[in-house]
């Protein structure tokens, strides 16, 4: 009986001497974001509170990697609450304005409403690829010819001659603890250059799926946080949330710019087809979504 508290405590003062940088530092760093929080209501606190908790981060920057992706299944639940927040902070600020001589606690409240309201506003336009369209196709005993359909694709693209096109090959993880267990797939990524059709991509994409190449692509949406930062505000319209934001021209160029990248897919697999001997005529040509080409 008497061994085992000191065990007890000889395994927590080992655990100490091993973490006690991290143990301060996450100490360091509640106190840091605690200090911010009151700095809203009396500024003097920012003077300490920022340096802390930005050193402090910088030493949990794993650690805080870690926790960020554990909360965010929580922080996408919650996400509608964003923009009652952010309305309530800007009632809070307007109020607090006026007041300010006699209590900043309306507008430090308004604040902290803001800095929690506009980043569920924007995280679901910030964290995930929506996709709005995609085609695919599976072509039997093609086994071992993604490089081909890659290739293909980005020649003939090149061959539309379309100078706002860009494109590059990357490797995509479907969130972070998936990517951090090694979950990934290269992607031949297309963009347009043109400033509202920005947020959208076409992920082309071929894979070994057993003895066969599974072919697809994704007409995907995804804001910068910029972007989707000015989207909280009511007054800037030039930000499209969704394809139905966008005007006629836009609709135009972002269908042309689809069915370029369609079509350079399409000829990909038709010539890997006709190298297999097998018929190209058999090809599903139209894609699923909003756009609906073929």
């Amino acid at each position: 009986m008497d061994e085992e508290p000191k065990e007890i405590y000889q395994i927590l003062k080992d655990s100490l001497k091993k973490k006690w940088k991290k143990i301060v530092s996450w100490i360091v760093f509640l106190l840091g974001i605690l200090g911010i929080i009151a700095g809203f209501f009396a500024p003097a606190n920012f003077i300490w509170a920022i340096p802390l908790t930005i050193v402090s981060g910088i030493i949990l920057k794993k650690e805080l990697k870690i926790l960020g992706s554990f909360l965010r299944p929580g922080i996408v639940r919650i996400s509608p609450a964003g923009p009652v927040l952010v309305v309530v902070g800007i009632i809070f600020i307007i109020i607090g304005i006026p007041f300010f001589v006699f209590t900043t606690a309306f507008l430090g409240w308004g604040i902290i409403f803001l800095i929690i309201g506009i980043p569920l506003t924007t995280t679901n336009l910030v964290l995930k690829h929506h996709v709005i369209g995609d085609w695919g196709h599976l072509i039997e005993g093609a086994q071992g010819k993604a490089e081909e359909i890659f290739k293909g694709t980005e020649n003939f693209l090149k061959q539309y001659g379309v100078s706002s096109i860009k494109m590059e090959r990357r490797e995509l993880i479907p969130g972070i603890i998936r990517g951090a267990l090694g979950v990934k797939r290269e992607f031949l990524v297309v963009k347009d250059k043109h400033f509202r059709l920005k947020p959208y991509q076409v992920l082309v994409n071929a894979r070994d799926y057993g003895n066969n190449l599974d072919i697809a692509w994704y007409l995907t949406y995804r804001l910068s946080f910029f972007r989707a930062l000015l989207t909280v505000f009511p007054f800037v319209s030039f930000i499209p949330k969704v394809i139905t934001d966008l005007d006629v021209f836009d609709l135009q160029d972002l269908r042309a710019y689809n069915t370029v990248c369609h079509c350079s897919v399409l000829k990909a697999v038709e010539k890997l087809l006709l190298s297999l001997n097998q018929d190209p005529s058999r090809i599903d040509r139209k894609s699923r979504g909003f756009l609906g080409i073929s």
